[in-house]
């Protein structure tokens, strides 16, 4: 299953810990983590 995630102003640790979780269950994940709102448009 592919799932594409975008973490909004996530710390690096909670960004692991989520991608961690995620790859338990199988995802083939794509993600892109910002901290600011002019960083999602890039």
């Amino acid at each position: 299953m592919k799932l594409r995630l975008l973490l909004v102003k996530d710390s690096p640790g909670d960004a692991r810990l989520i991608l961690r979780e995620l790859k338990k269950v199988d995802y083939n994940i794509t993600t892109d983590r910002v901290e600011t709102p002019e960083a999602m448009t890039d």
